[in-house]
């Protein structure tokens, strides 16, 4: 996954995050009043919230099972089997998940 897209995906995360939190603070100090967040609220948290964000997906790694060889009996079981070893290393390497 590009960094790009990792950011994205945290920013669309942020957002929300922050949305929940605005309305938790304006219910706990402002008696339930809704108010606009103020820009840049939140903003020193946000750099070391995308730092936490990028350490945990660089240590994310999934162990995937062993291919199995192509002999009979089992040759279809095989196939399916490492078809879908395949595609969940795609689906993996597509959310930008290490693997081994």
């Amino acid at each position: 996954m590009s960094d790009e897209k990792m950011r994205a995906e945290f920013e669309a995360w942020l957002a929300e995050d922050r949305k929940q939190q605005w309305a938790s603070y304006c219910d706990k100090f402002l008696g339930g009043i809704e108010k606009p967040m103020p820009a840049g609220w939140m903003q020193a948290e946000d750099e070391r919230a995308w730092r936490i964000w990028q350490a945990s997906r660089a240590s994310l790694c999934v162990e995937l099972p062993e291919s199995e060889k192509d002999e009979r009996p089992y040759k279809c079981y095989a196939s399916g089997w490492n078809d879908m070893r395949l595609e969940c290393a795609a689906a993996l390497d597509k959310a930008g998940v290490k693997y081994i």
